[in-house]
């Protein structure tokens, strides 16, 4: 048995030599990132922007000071880099051809410059690559990852979705967020709030709610540090409730549920 181990980590490892030497493995090549295509586009021209990314990290930058929207690919296949602008519709899509086995070092990077008075809606879809958003004037946030945190910034109405990764929003005020595997933490919810963890805890510094919301977890504590005066109907199988202050005469309803966590509302 230790004879077959041996061999399956000689090759394992011989696989990784090969790769490294062709320059296919992110670990033996991290500085080698390069400019693969930069577009820029008036900001009157574009009602959403589409993102595609597998092995890449996607970052949006804010700029009070520009008009246009400006797009930089880096990495190391030119091929797999495509910008496209068509009826108003902005696609952007990069896949890295970087060889992970079970993690990846590759830092091919998705950058979009943005005007600070965008409003129209973005979209960005992610395999093993994180997103990072500033703060914009976007009608409709929606971030779908797999394997790859996302963090924020303050958005009016979002829809984040991530099957292994963190998520972290500074503000929001229609909030709704999906994660199998991962931590969530919100700065502040102005309004509505839908969330649900499989496996990870929930905290919310400040919420107000403003029509009825949800928050449920499998395997993670739920914490919110300061909520409004509303009714708070909380529930957990394997673990203790301890919330501040309940209405059960108020209208809006604040549903918390949990498999095996606590339950805390100040």
């Amino acid at each position: 048995m230790l004879v077959f181990l041996l061999i399956f980590v000689i090759i394992v490892l011989t696989v990784i030599l090969i790769l490294g030497i062709k320059g296919d493995f992110g670990f033996f090549n991290r500085g080698q990132r390069h400019l693969l295509k930069s577009e820029k586009y008036a900001i009157n021209n574009i009602e959403n922007i589409k993102v595609e990314a597998r092995e890449a990290q996607v970052k949006f930058i804010v700029k009070d000071d520009v008009q246009d929207i400006e797009i930089s690919i880096y990495g190391k296949n030119e091929e797999y880099a495509v910008i496209q602008l068509e009826n108003n519709y902005l696609s952007v899509k990069y896949k890295s051809t970087a060889f992970c086995f079970g993690f990846c070092f590759d830092n091919s990077l998705i950058e979009i410059i943005i005007p600070s008075n965008y409003q129209n809606d973005i979209s960005v879809d992610t395999v093993s690559g994180d997103v990072y958003l500033d703060e914009t004037m976007a009608k409709k946030l929606q971030v779908k990852t797999v394997s790859g945190e996302i963090e924020i910034g303050n958005y009016k109405d979002v829809v984040l979705t991530t099957t292994s990764g963190d998520v972290k929003v500074s503000s929001a005020e229609h909030l709704e967020v999906r994660t199998i595997s991962g931590d969530v933490d919100v700065n502040n919810i102005l309004g509505y709030v839908n969330i649900s963890t499989t496996s990870g805890s929930v905290n919310i510094e400040r919420l107000e709610v403003l029509k009825n919301s949800v928050i449920k977890s499998v395997s993670g504590d739920v914490e919110i540090e300061r909520c409004n005066t509303v009714y708070v109907d909380a529930k957990t199988t394997s673990g203790d409730i301890d919330i501040y202050e309940n209405s059960r005469l108020s209208d809006i309803v604040l549903n918390i549920t949990t498999v095996s966590g606590d339950i805390e509302v100040n």
